[in-house]
């Protein structure tokens, strides 16, 4: 992966000295997100002593929200390489509860319950875009995916004066690989510099599981080299709405 950034980055350069630029434009916004995640392992008890996971595929489709900031640079001819950064928390789960208990001398206990699991994916890419006619911008991208998958419990619970309360919050799984996306940016000018951005694409990206939890250590440990590293994929749509600037 280090060595396509460093392809893309000595091209931007080249190009830059050989060819009249047009200028550099910097764009960023928020993103809604809907993929279809995929857990699958090859094998059974693939890391612990006792652990077991089903060698099939669990599928769920989840949403997500976040942002995307970005840098390109445009040429005479319509082209322009990019670098930036877009991140999007995904909710795999959630749960909430609130109950009252009124006990025979009227006093009541009060209990509080939220249970969740939240998914990140955070990643820096590399895009080819091309304007067409500066109203759509036309890009693929590829970017090095980070993942990481949090559980958090919260429990409250109230009677009288007595209180107690419990937050808890774990990262459960690790996970890095590749991620790519071909859409488009629907451009509305607002003046010669500045622009409204409305943007979709289809998104993809496969990922090894690098590190997951574990009960016992109470800690998160990396898998060994000598087993299947299970994979976390995904497959989906992206809609956003940014602004750009051009200088």
């Amino acid at each position: 992966m280090k060595k396509i950034f460093s392809f893309l980055l000595v091209l931007m350069l080249l190009l830059s000295i050989n060819v009249l630029g047009a200028g550099f434009e910097v764009v960023g916004g928020i993103n809604l997100n809907v993929a279809d995640f995929i857990f699958k392992a090859e094998r059974d008890n693939y890391m612990f002593e006792g652990d077991t996971i089903i060698g099939e595929e669990i599928s769920k489709d989840i949403s997500g929200k976040g942002f995307y900031g970005g840098l390109r640079y445009f040429f005479r001819n319509g082209l322009g390489l990019g670098v930036g950064y877009d991140t999007v928390n995904y909710t795999v789960f959630g749960m909430e509860d609130n109950l009252t208990h009124i006990l025979p001398d009227d006093s009541r206990i009060e209990e509080k319950l939220k249970d969740s699991v939240g998914l990140k994916v955070s990643a820096p890419y590399l895009e080819l875009v091309y304007n067409l006619k500066d109203i759509v911008t036309l890009r693929g991208a590829v970017s090095y995916n980070n993942l990481s998958a949090t559980s958090y419990d919260y429990y409250y619970y109230r009677a009288g004066d007595d209180i107690t309360e419990e937050d808890i919050q774990i990262e459960q799984i690790r996970a890095r690989g590749l991620g790519y996306q071909i859409g488009a940016d629907l451009n509305y000018p607002v003046t010669e510099n500045f622009a409204l951005i409305g943007r979709a694409a289809y998104i993809l990206g496969n990922s090894k599981i690098t590190h997951v939890y574990d009960d016992d250590e109470d800690v998160l440990v990396e898998i060994p080299d000598d087993v299947i590293v299970p994979e976390l994929n995904y497959r989906g749509f992206s809609f956003g709405f940014g602004i750009s600037f051009a200088f």
